[in-house]
């Protein structure tokens, strides 16, 4: 079993903005591929989404454009996301 996390941070102290974004995929009990992401303000405990695949390829696909998207985000928010933690495991 594999299991990656990664957390993203947008600060912006202009704008007012604190955000966190963190990422974690890895395999159920049944070897089934998911994502879950947390997101919101920093100090709260955000908000959690999770996302179960048929295959890493789409859980792959997602993953990317997900990093793709929140590390672009200069022209939604004002400022891009910044990789804080990078973490994999092999069990």
């Amino acid at each position: 079993m594999r299991q990656q996390s990664i957390l993203l941070r947008a600060v912006n102290p202009k704008y007012n903005m604190n955000r966190f974004y963190y990422i974690q995929v890895g395999e159920d009990l049944f070897d089934t591929p998911y994502m879950m992401t947390t997101y919101g303000r920093s100090g709260t405990s955000g908000r959690t989404k999770n996302y179960a695949f048929d295959s890493w390829s789409h859980l792959d696909k997602q993953l990317s454009k997900t990093l793709r998207k929140r590390l672009n985000a200069k022209n939604r928010i004002g400022c891009n996301y910044q990789i804080q933690i990078h973490h994999q495991d092999e069990f």
